[in-house]
């Protein structure tokens, strides 16, 4: 259960694994497609990025042919297309080419980076709009079973990093800042592209600058230095 908006909530069900064929029972196709039948409303996610080199149109579309070849009830339901990761998206025009040919297809689009919780507020509210104006489902899921599930809040993360000066030096510190070092290879360029501009959306930089971080400067994070360029 997740509760968007104070006072309405809704379920919401995170349903991996849909690979080409899954209609015919490929993987575990046909027991993730039944859990699709229960829902009112399709929110299909897509790695704007292509960082696997992965296409995000073709396979929104793959997805699809899998949803009308199970069935044409399914294909039907109302979707939100989501294009997931625009922290490791280098060209603009790629999400602007995406939106373009998602509106033509007459679906609502929106753009956010799971991993820097940016964009995540508006889709919320829009999923729980929506579904207000959509008629319910009968999922099989009793009263006496709703209440034994825990209920989600969706807010707004607060600030979960702290910066701290120490002479010319800008300790950062922070789960998600700290989390974020052990998941990036420095080794390789887009990883370390993907670094800095989780960092910037954060607003660590705006927040260095304030702070008077300039060219010169030393910034520490879970012991290791970087140099402040401007």
């Amino acid at each position: 259960m997740v509760e968007a908006v104070k006072g309405k909530s809704f379920v919401m069900a995170d349903i991996p694994g849909l690979i080409e064929g899954a209609h015919e029972g490929t993987g575990l196709g046909h027991d993730f497609l039944r859990h699709i039948e229960r829902t009112r409303l399709l929110v299909h996610v897509v790695d704007i990025s292509g960082s696997e080199g992965r296409n995000p149109l073709n396979d929104f579309e793959m997805i699809n042919e899998e949803l009308r070849s199970y069935s044409v009830d399914l294909a039907a339901k109302k979707q939100i297309v989501v294009g997931n990761k625009t922290d490791l998206t280098e060209d603009q025009s790629d999400i602007d080419s995406f939106r373009k040919e998602m509106e033509s297809r007459g679906y609502d689009v929106f753009f956010i980076s799971a991993a820097a919780s940016d964009g995540l507020d508006d889709l919320m509210k829009k999923i729980t709009g929506m579904l207000d104006n959509l008629e319910p489902v009968e999922t099989g899921i009793g009263e006496q079973d709703k209440e034994d599930h825990k209920v989600y809040r969706y807010k707004k993360k607060e600030r979960d990093w702290n910066i701290e000066r120490i002479n010319e030096t800008f300790r950062i510190t922070g789960y998600s800042v700290e989390k974020l070092m052990k998941s990036t290879n420095f080794e390789d360029w887009d990883s370390v592209q993907r670094f800095q501009g989780i960092l910037k959306k954060k607003g660590v930089f705006e927040e260095l600058k304030k702070m008077g971080a300039g060219e010169g400067s030393t910034i520490e994070i879970e012991g290791n230095e970087f140099d402040y360029i401007e």
